[in-house]
């Protein structure tokens, strides 16, 4: 068995193991053959399925949605069994405790509507179909249906669903927690309140069987219950989780939302975004500014942060010709897309400044000891600081 440095689909883990190597098959369901020699020289894909150490998921690394034909042939599901229908019918009164007044409902991957159907002649209400196949009946008036992938930015603003239904579609995504959680910021974008409900085939009965039906090209993902929860607790509030139907199938209804601590950061990031916006603006005024007052003025240090100071304020050559570096191997090379030479500290012994600039402001102490061994004396030593320059001495900073 061996290890595999790949990032888990579910939870982001990097170590995975070995599980179950099938090689090269051909597509097992969303093909339906007209003739045996089609059935037989189908081409053949590889799958190699591999397990995340830390939520137990099961995929196939190897996996390529590109390969699979969604948008000529569909997934087509038997739903007539007895035991079956008792399952959808128990599905509809647990889903019908979270539904408004004249619902919106959209289910991804609605197949033939079927779902959809049943639910919309128990409820008045607007229902939606998504599905690249196209293999449902689009004289019935109940089903509003989009033969077209479902796109969350783009597609909750727009219809701004109660409820979401993805049932047996997750497994056929290679990044299912990217998809949900773009979900969940759009319904919070939105401010609304949206429910989703999420059905796949819980792996778990291959642990105390090791069957391997469960294993083909369109199921790229295969969850256990707990890289299920995982997945579910990443995009929202969990309402219910069930095993049903023999624990065959997982079955989870949550409420769209990102976490407190996403939202926070969130909120944060913004914050921060207008302060580094304004600073865009405002720095660059306050440098012109600054080569108007004719003083003479030296940046301390040319490369790294420096530089990238530099360059993200448009400081040029021409404007501030004088730049030094505290250490001796960067001093006779220049500063990276400005062009000035790179001078010795020492050099403002015999060529004085009046205005010092440290972009490096955590170093600013630093060097301003090294100025006053070298009995260097500044009018002005400024930094950066929340979209400002500020004075060293008589500004509140941190540094």
């Amino acid at each position: 068995m061996k290890y595999l440095e790949k990032k888990c689909p579910i939870c982001g883990y990097s170590i995975a193991k070995s599980f179950f190597d099938s090689g090269e098959k051909t597509l097992s369901t969303i093909v339906w053959a007209e003739s045996k020699q089609e059935a037989i020289t189908l081409e053949k894909y590889n799958q190699e399925y591999i397990q995340c150490l830390n939520c137990t998921h099961i995929w196939n690394h190897l996996f390529d949605w590109n390969e699979i034909p969604y948008d000529k042939k569909s997934n087509k599901m038997f739903n007539n069994g007895s035991n079956w229908k008792k399952h959808l019918n128990y599905l509809g009164e647990w889903l019908s405790e979270k539904l408004t007044d004249k619902p919106t409902i959209i289910e991804i991957g609605c197949g033939n509507g079927h779902f959809l159907q049943r639910l919309s002649s128990f409820y008045k209400g607007n229902f939606i179909g998504f599905d690249p196949s196209g293999d449902i009946n689009e004289s019935d008036s109940s089903i509003t249906f989009y033969k077209s992938l479902f796109e969350p930015k783009k597609d909750i603003p727009k219809y701004k669903p109660n409820l979401i239904i993805m049932r047996h579609l997750l497994e056929h995504l290679s990044e299912p927690s990217s998809f949900l959680q773009s979900m969940s910021w759009a319904v919070h974008s939105q401010n609304i309140e949206t429910y989703l409900f999420c059905e796949v085939p819980c792996i778990d009965k291959v642990f105390e069987t090791a069957r391997i039906s469960d294993f083909y090209y369109e199921h790229p993902s295969q969850f256990s219950a707990k890289s299920f929860i995982t997945l579910m607790k990443s995009c929202g509030e969990i309402i219910d989780i069930k095993k049903l139907y023999g624990g065959e199938v997982i079955c989870g209804l949550i409420k769209l939302k990102p976490k407190q601590k996403q939202l926070d950061i969130d909120l944060l990031a913004e914050e921060i975004s207008k302060k580094i916006a304004s600073g865009l603006t405002e720095i660059p005024k306050k440098l012109s500014y600054l080569v108007s007052t004719g003083k003479r003025i030296a940046i301390w240090g040319g490369t790294g942060k420096c530089a990238a100071f530099m360059h993200h304020y448009n400081v040029s050559e021409k404007d501030f010709p004088i730049v030094v570096d505290s250490d001796s191997r960067k001093v006779g090379t220049f500063v990276p897309g400005v062009g000035q030479e790179i001078l010795p500290a020492k050099y403002l012994i015999e060529n004085p400044v009046e205005i010092l600039i440290i972009p490096t402001q955590w170093r600013a102490k630093d060097i301003l000891k090294e100025a006053d061994s070298l009995n260097l004396n500044f009018e002005l030593v400024l930094i950066e600081h929340n979209g400002k320059l500020l004075d060293f001495y008589n500004s509140n900073h941190p540094y």
